[in-house]
């Protein structure tokens, strides 16, 4: 490839990821699937081939998959309740379809990992630097800073799945240059105030995953040797736990882990806030619901229905564990990302996911990089999977282009040998 032609491609995938990751903690007028219209607006000028073409690659044949799966079951969402808003849904996968095939042709294969990295982490970094502005701003104006969340905010569980592909870069930046930047420590930093502000339970966990493997890194198992790095990421560690707890008790007069405490004691004593029995009663109405007739056991009832559907089996489901009823009249539900995924798209539907998620970990497997940024990008699968247990992530772009085989995590590592499915 010609250097002109490389230094354009760099101009073209740089303007992408900025696209995608720098709204990704942001909602428009309370809608956080508006935020991919400058993705949708960046990737059509830059890579206009790929929305004309029918091709689908080898490669990009899972997410192909799931995604049209998604773009009948939502149109069936669209029918079964005549509501054409839904239809923004459909557009929406239609869209993913496209740029999955767009990373699979062009950023999945980009030979500098490096810039890749750097570029993810940049951007991420400036998406959480702008959350955390307006969230100042709700508290200045507000005194809470969660009032503007609604309008302009998403939820923080969605939010911080962004730092997913900001740590893997990260983690690949200090495990190849065998120290930590001092912009990195600096971005660290800043993050670790962003958990503290935000009070994110998820933001806390990727970053303490973070720093255990980055020191296990840095462990020589096989000659018994501790790298001198090590002492460094000791030192992260006790300045990020130093900022977080610090904004934390002066904002709540107590520490971060004693207030946790003391959070799901509270919750727990009190029914009637969404606590983990709320969450439990949830699952248990999704169950009823699934388990009603073979067809929606297989293949749900269509996208978004659930908020709709599952009501009966919601207020049911609270009146037998003696839970109060809190819904008012013509008021839809709000299902996290679990209950919409077997909800509306059946066990079929939680298969076909759970097979991207499987090519994705063994792309993992096969990748060139050492045993522990295998161990580490695993781990954030697993994390990433996890996190529809306490959110509704769906409607972040960020979050579908993630996971992919192909996607924000996937195509900083490096593969010597072609990938076989």
């Amino acid at each position: 490839m010609k250097r002109n032609n490389v230094y354009e491609i760099r101009n073209k995938i740089s303007k992408i990821l900025s696209s995608l990751l720098i709204p990704a903690t942001l909602k428009v007028f309370g809608y956080t699937l508006f935020t991919a219209i400058p993705l949708l607006f960046v990737s059509f000028i830059n890579f206009p081939k790929v929305f004309f073409s029918s091709k689908i690659t080898k490669e990009n044949f899972p997410s192909f998959i799931l995604f049209s799966y998604l773009i009948i079951q939502s149109i069936r969402g669209l029918l079964i309740l005549n509501d054409l808003r839904v239809l923004v849904w459909t557009m929406f996968f239609i869209f993913l379809v496209k740029i999955s095939e767009l990373f699979s042709k062009y950023i999945f294969y980009f030979e500098s990992k490096k810039f890749l990295s750097n570029e993810i982490i940049k951007y991420s970094i400036f998406s959480f630097l702008i959350y955390t502005i307006i969230s100042l701003l709700s508290l200045i104006i507000y005194n809470d800073i969660w009032q503007i969340q609604d309008l302009w905010l998403t939820g923080s569980s969605a939010a911080f799945t962004t730092a997913i592909p900001f740590f893997s870069g990260q983690f690949l930046e200090s495990v190849e240059n065998n120290k930590i930047k001092r912009r990195n420590l600096l971005f660290i930093m800043f993050y670790a105030f962003v958990c503290g502000l935000c009070q994110s339970r998820l933001g806390f966990l990727i970053l303490f995953t973070y720093l255990i493997f980055l020191g296990l890194s840095k462990i020589n198992l096989k000659k018994l040797e501790i790298k001198k790095s090590f002492f460094n990421v000791l030192i992260i560690f006790l300045l990020s736990m130093t900022a977080f707890e610090s904004y934390y008790f002066l904002n709540n007069n107590q520490s971060y882990l004693l207030g946790l405490y003391q959070q799901n004691i509270e919750r727990e004593s009190d029914v009637s806030q969404n606590n983990d029995i709320d969450r439990i009663s949830g699952y248990i109405s999704t169950y009823n619901k699934i388990t009603n007739n073979i067809p929606d056991f297989i293949f749900g009832t269509g996208w978004y229905t659930s908020r709709v559907l599952q009501i009966p089996y919601f207020i049911e489901t609270r009146e037998e564990y003696g839970l109060q009823n809190n819904l008012e009249e013509n008021q839809t539900l709000f299902v996290d990302s679990f209950v919409s995924l077997f909800s509306d798209l059946g066990t079929l539907g939680f298969l076909i996911m759970a097979n991207v998620y499987r090519q994705t970990f063994i792309r993992i497997k096969n990748c060139s990089n050492g045993f522990w940024t295998k161990a580490f990008f695993t781990t954030l699968l697993i994390i990433h999977f996890l996190s529809i247990f306490i959110g509704f992530q769906y409607a972040s772009i960020t979050y579908w282009l993630t996971f992919l085989p192909q996607g924000l995590l996937v195509c900083q590592l490096t593969f010597y040998e072609k990938i076989k499915n």
